[in-house]
This record gives C-alpha cells, structure tokens and sequence, in this order.
C-alpha cells in the first residue's frame, strides 16, 4: 500500500469514528442518555445508542434504540490493491449500518437508574 493510500484508510478511520461518536439521533431533536462505542482493532465498529424522546418537560414519552456499525470489511476491501482503489472516489465515506428499535420507556429507566447505580472502583497500583 502506498503512503497516499495509507493516509486515506487513516483519515477514512477518522472519519468513522467521528461519525460514530457524533450519533444518530433519530428525529434530530431527541436526547442521547447513553452511548456505548465498540472499537475492537481487527472487526466492525459499533456504537449503541439510546435516546429519548419528550413531549413535556419531566416526561419520558418513548425511547428508541440506536445500533450504528461501520462495515469495516467493505470499506478497507476499497484499498486493496490499487487498480481497486481507482474504482472509488479520492474520499471514501464510511459505510456505516443503522438499525433502530423502540424500546419501552419502563425499560429505559431501568436501565438508565441500574447504570447510575454502578460503582467502579479504581485500582491502586500495588492491588495488581
């Protein structure tokens, strides 16, 4: 792979985990209350998400699940040699996967409450 080739998979990189981490709110206006980022080194990407929607101030109307993954395979496939790269623009737009499921506002402040419960304890170098 070529230098120009490499700094292109590395701003594509870049380029997805910004998305990633900017989020898909699925109205625009709705509130994210958590976001979980997977970024494992040698497979796809994947941000959980869930927001909220409310009608009224201190009410929770209904939430909605966010699963974003960037396929990681298709878009690398892109520099594999560079009569392929050719084929692709000069900036490669991650190609990322969305799925979205409603969820039960009974159960999002289940879990939303169960996470403020958790305590993480950090170790003090002489505990390992």
């Amino acid at each position: 792979m070529e230098q120009q080739e490499r700094e292109q998979l590395v701003d594509l990189r870049t380029r997805a985990l910004n998305t990633l981490k900017k989020g898909f709110s699925p109205t625009g206006s709705d509130v994210r209350r958590l976001q979980l980022l997977e970024i494992p080194s040698f497979e796809a990407w994947t941000s959980f998400e869930l927001y909220d929607h409310q009608v009224e101030p201190d009410s929770l109307s209904s939430s909605t699940l966010v699963l974003a993954t960037w396929k990681t395979e298709s878009d690398i496939e892109k520099f594999r040699d560079p009569g392929t790269r050719l084929r692709y623009p000069a900036v490669v737009e991650p190609t990322i996967e969305m799925l979205t499921r409603p969820l039960d506002s009974a159960i999002t402040k289940k879990i939303l409450a169960e996470l403020n419960e958790l305590n993480v304890q950090a170790l003090d170098r002489e505990d390992h």
